[in-house]
């Protein structure tokens, strides 16, 4: 049908955009036009004719200097990582820290770190709250924000999951195969922070609810940090 494969070429050239474009913005509005055309017109991934074999151009974006690896960052990158169609690692500086690289096409590699900046800022924020909160009504601190913090990282990663799964999205965030050579060709892996917590201290059941509501509702828009 003549309609159909007008809609179906456009939705390549928008995916051929967010792919191969270092501009963020562009690249964003680009996807992000291609999921929601794909939704109107009941299209799934696989009905989009093969994109053109144009290897992207792969860089990455880079977190600012965290002053500790917590426990929860190799788990929060990896869920955003794997939602924005990068890899990501820790990477060290002599003397000045630690940071986190989004290694992807150029404008997910930074959209992947823009995400990962305000989870962060979100989970420090709303643990701390929920914690503060708790203890206001005689409840003992210990554990709440781990078991707050654990929730909302299984809050986002459910949020992510659903979302790929309603909108078949799955072939949509599948790491370029660009940059899977270039992290090769680099000698770079994945490596994960061991997770020092323990299980007693997440045997608070309401406050892994609590930070699980919170993730499932988090977005970059996020209007709720301050209030």
């Amino acid at each position: 049908m003549e309609n159909n494969e007008k809609v179906l070429l456009r939705i390549q050239k928008l995916l051929n955009l967010s792919n191969g474009n270092a501009n963020e913005n562009e690249a964003k509005a680009a996807l992000m036009m291609a999921q929601k055309m794909m939704m109107e017109h009941n299209i799934e991934a696989t009905d989009v004719p093969e994109m053109e074999d144009a290897a992207p151009d792969v860089n990455y974006g880079e977190t600012d200097f965290l002053k500790k690896i917590m426990w929860y960052h190799s788990k929060l990158a990896r869920i955003i990582a794997k939602n924005f169609r990068c890899k990501h690692v820790l990477w060290k500086y002599k003397k000045m820290g630690t940071t986190i690289r989004f290694f992807g096409t150029s404008s997910d590699g930074a959209l992947a770190k823009e995400v990962f900046f305000y989870a962060n800022v979100a989970i420090a924020y709303l643990s701390d709250r929920f914690a503060r909160n708790e203890y206001s009504k005689g409840v003992p601190m210990k554990g709440l924000r781990a078991s707050f913090i654990d929730g909302f990282l299984t809050g986002l990663e459910a949020q992510y999951n659903e979302q790929v799964a309603t909108n078949n999205w799955l072939a949509l965030i599948e790491v370029h195969p660009a940059v899977i050579d270039h992290m090769s060709t680099l000698g770079l892996t994945t490596r994960t922070v061991s997770n020092n917590i323990h299980f007693s201290q997440l045997a608070h059941n309401y406050a892994h609810a609590a930070g699980e509501k919170e993730g499932r509702s988090f977005s970059v828009e996020y209007d709720r940090l301050q209030d």
